[in-house]
């Protein structure tokens, strides 16, 4: 790995240009985006972005207007410097997790590669910057979500899209052991076929929460939660307001999770399971917008995606690192 940073380039150094309001999740919050000054080094939509658990963030995949993005970064939330460390596959809107038995793998979960949806699980190596295809999904994982098991190294994929004859909507929930490789279909299935939908894993419940998503009767509103080895279940109380294609979901505590799509932000209470559309100064509507939670700052970030700047303008793709403290 060392040889890999040695001939990386270093972008910038991040300085917060908007003050942050943030308090606790448990109050009364003003929450406001803060655009910091390191950029990444091209825009890029459809990022996947994967926190360490330490202080980096990586970032992979993603396309733009002009081509795929093969570049993986590193982003350090501490310094505010973003690394180019590597090359990957071409491919975008997939999910990526970090391997923690190894310390320096990424699993990089399907997404699309021109012209069809990739049903493929990659590996990615830090430290050799070399990455491979270690399993196949049953069947497309485009538009479907991840739920990552990081204690038991099991990663389950939620609905998604298949292209082709006797493609569409998906309902299947399949699940990855990254022990073995091996893949097998969960027996139960989600209430009904869906894709897109926002997918958050509770470490302390064990348990996955589904948020929002498109289907034919749901348009967005959804809660669920599974519940291994194969149990789902409708929770009572929808999302405050509809949320289609939300871009990510994380928890930063054992009881609140927030969703984030690119026009809205909420958080959900999994004990009184409540709602809360939540406001967001200096937040533009975007979309394409890859994001993750640093739960020890309580912090969500976001980076690129496609829509205007603080400025306005004419829609671009994105090359901003924004956070919001929540």
């Amino acid at each position: 790995m060392d040889s890999v940073l040695k001939a990386s380039t270093v972008f910038a150094l991040g300085v917060a240009i908007v003050a942050s309001l943030g308090i606790g999740p448990d109050q009364a919050t003003a929450l406001s985006l803060v655009t910091t000054h390191t950029r990444l080094p091209a825009p890029v939509g459809h990022l996947s972005a994967v926190y360490d658990g330490q202080d980096s963030i990586y970032l992979l995949g993603g396309d733009s207007s002009l081509s795929y993005n093969r570049a993986v970064w590193r982003y350090n939330i501490e310094s505010g410097i973003i690394q180019d460390i590597g090359t990957f596959q071409e491919i975008s809107r997939g999910t990526a997790v970090l391997d923690g038995d190894s310390g320096d793998e990424i699993l990089y979960f399907g997404g699309y590669r021109a012209p069809f949806e990739d049903p493929h699980i990659y590996r990615y190596s830090m430290g050799a910057n070399r990455y491979e295809p270690v399993a196949v999904f049953p069947d497309s994982l485009f538009r479907t979500r991840i739920a990552w098991n990081s204690a038991d190294r099991v990663a389950y994929s939620f609905g998604g899209w298949r292209y082709g004859e006797g493609g569409g909507t998906l309902d299947e929930i399949n699940r990855y052991s990254a022990s073995t490789d091996a893949v097998d279909k969960v027996e139960q299935v989600l209430p009904e076929k869906k894709y897109e939908m926002a997918v958050a894993w509770n470490e302390k419940e064990g348990a996955a929460y589904l948020f929002g998503g498109t289907s034919r009767t749901d348009n967005g509103h959804q809660v669920l939660k599974f519940e291994p080895p194969a149990n789902v279940t409708r929770l009572g109380t929808n999302l405050a307001t509809s949320m289609t294609n939300p871009a990510c979901a994380g928890f930063i505590s054992d009881k609140l999770a927030y969703i984030v799509a690119g026009h809205a932000v909420q958080r959900y209470n999994v004990v009184t399971e409540e709602a809360e559309a939540l406001s967001v100064d200096h937040w533009p509507s975007f979309s394409f917008i890859s994001c993750t939670f640093v739960p020890k700052l309580k912090r969500l970030y976001i980076f690129g995606g496609y829509g205007r700047g603080e400025d306005g303008g004419l829609s671009r793709y994105r090359d901003e690192i924004s956070y919001v403290n929540l």
